[in-house]
């Protein structure tokens, strides 16, 4: 299925290609630039890289970051998220170490090509997140029935912060 979508990727981008090298010089070219540009390869580095742009930009709200393939992700995937580590594709999340606040970036990509079972999943984790949050703190269950659960490419993913929006656009410029 991989191979599939990477050969169709190939010929969409020669073609692409071949249109912006044929386009006129004149007013309203096509550059071939403009033309073969495309979102970047969903792929356990750039999941990885994007989670961790986003501890960097908030370094405070997030002290901690696990991805896929690393043993602390790995051991509590089920857990955290209802889905075996190999069931993922790739994975991430982005937390607040200390567990005082709800604050998380998770992102989860698996095996279909529509993302609907990790928007599953990481509405499901809004969902608990909000339920151990109730009892416990309170003041945080705000920010986690504003969080955002959306598709991101071929996965999905969880975002509860008070900047959700930005944080949003992060994911975006570097996923989408």
């Amino acid at each position: 299925m991989r191979i599939k979508a990477v050969i169709s990727a190939l010929l969409l981008s020669a073609c692409l290609a071949g249109c912006g090298e044929a386009a006129s010089s004149g007013s309203g070219a096509v550059s071939q630039a403009e033309t073969t540009a495309q979102a970047p390869e969903i792929n356990a580095s750039t999941v990885s890289e994007a989670v961790e742009t986003i501890r960097a930009a908030y370094p405070e709200m997030f002290t901690a970051v696990s991805s896929s393939g690393e043993e602390l992700f790995d051991q509590n995937a089920e857990k955290l998220f209802g889905c075996k580590p190999e069931e993922l594709e790739y994975g991430a999340i982005a937390y607040n170490a200390s567990g005082s606040t709800a604050d998380e970036v998770s992102i989860l990509i698996l095996g279909d090509e529509d993302g609907d079972k990790a928007l599953a999943l990481l509405t499901e984790r809004k969902d608990v997140r909000r339920a151990d949050f109730e009892d416990y703190k309170p003041s945080e269950v705000g920010k986690i029935d504003k969080a955002l659960v959306f598709k991101l490419n071929k996965g999905a993913a969880l975002i509860i912060s008070d900047d959700a929006e930005s944080i949003r656009e992060m994911l975006s410029q570097k996923l989408s």
